[in-house]
């Protein structure tokens, strides 16, 4: 069965295989076709000749068997149909009204429409704004199935949160921790942790915004538009993030490494003193280059060079524990809102 694919896709995050949320379905295909077709208050009866080829998702086609709920919610009753892309998903009226506050968006339930319903041939079509790839996830969180083979871009997922809203979902339901969309949004989080973290903010979801903001390389290039969509108190939080890892790190740097008293054996000859000069003058460095997220391999490779040039024995030893020491502590530096 030849498939069509979605133009502007995005290439597939960690080299994921996308799969369109399309196929073509002719006439004289097997699933039932909505014929003739019912459609939304507004809009005028339709009917498909048998020529016809329609496009139905991969995933919301007739007789699909929806995991989790296999066989528990009978044949679909509605079909939404995407009108950019003129996309057909088939759906349980009883799904899409669970958890929407407001009926769908006042599209349901079917029951104003029920005489209409002659027979099972006969399919209630509702034409919504959304685009397929768009009405594809949320489907799929509505149903509670996995979306990770579609790959959906982060345009895709920024638009997704808004339409469940439109349709009347509470997102603290829909989006919580662990749930599909909570886990296809933090796959973007690495590459686009300020965008995630906007997203995440604008609607109060927490734990997707805890986990983008671990990322966030700097605030400095945040613009007013982005300060506004994430909102006052997540700006604040962010920025109190980063400088609090600023000052702990200078803090860390700070301490230098230990002296020792000069061994009978053999003296030291002042390398301790050397030692603590030359670990000032590279935390002052580093201290001035600091970044809240500065990789602990950075400043390993700033330090280590330091023990090149130490003969003594005891300063080597206390040098290598203090670099060990500031690694440690910076590692365990909170690194989350």
């Amino acid at each position: 069965m030849a498939s069509t694919t979605k133009t502007g896709e995005t290439a597939p995050l960690q080299s994921r295989k996308f799969t369109p949320p399309v196929r073509k379905l002719t006439a004289g295909h097997s699933f039932p076709f909505p014929n003739p077709l019912v459609k939304s208050p507004g809009s005028s009866p339709q009917l498909l000749r048998k020529e016809t080829s329609i496009s139905v998702s991969t995933t919301f086609y007739p007789g699909a068997q929806l995991f989790p709920f296999p066989n528990k919610m009978g044949p679909c009753d509605v079909v939404l149909n995407s009108i950019p892309d003129s996309v057909y998903f088939y759906a349980h009226s009883d799904c899409l009204l669970r958890g929407s506050a407001n009926s769908f968006n006042s599209l349901l339930p079917l029951s104003a429409r029920r005489d209409q319903l002659a027979s099972p041939g006969h399919h209630t079509i509702i034409d919504v704004p959304e685009t397929a790839d768009i009405l594809n996830i949320v489907l799929h969180a509505l149903y509670q199935i996995p979306a990770e083979r579609y790959a959906p871009s982060l345009d895709t997922l920024s638009n997704v949160l808004p339409t469940l809203v439109r349709y009347g979902y509470n997102l603290d339901d829909i989006v919580s921790p662990g749930s599909e969309i909570s886990r296809l949004i933090l796959y973007h989080a690495h590459a686009n942790p300020l965008r995630v973290y906007i997203l995440a903010a604008s609607y109060s979801i927490e734990h997707i915004a805890v986990a983008a903001s671990r990322h966030v390389a700097s605030i400095a290039a945040i613009t007013e538009v982005e300060a506004i969509a994430m909102g006052s108190l997540y700006l604040h939080r962010l920025i109190c993030l980063h400088l609090n890892r600023m000052e702990a790190l200078k803090r860390i740097l700070l301490v230098p490494p230990q002296g020792h008293p000069p061994p009978a054996s053999r003296p030291c000859d002042g390398t301790d003193q050397k030692v603590r000069r030359a670990w000032a003058l590279a935390t002052a460095y580093l201290a001035w280059e600091a970044r809240p997220i500065m990789p602990s391999i950075e400043i390993a490779q700033s330090l280590a060079p330091l023990l090149d040039h130490v003969q003594c024995i005891e300063c080597k030893a206390n040098l290598q524990h203090q670099i060990s020491s500031v690694l440690n502590s910076w590692a365990h530096v909170k690194d989350t809102i």
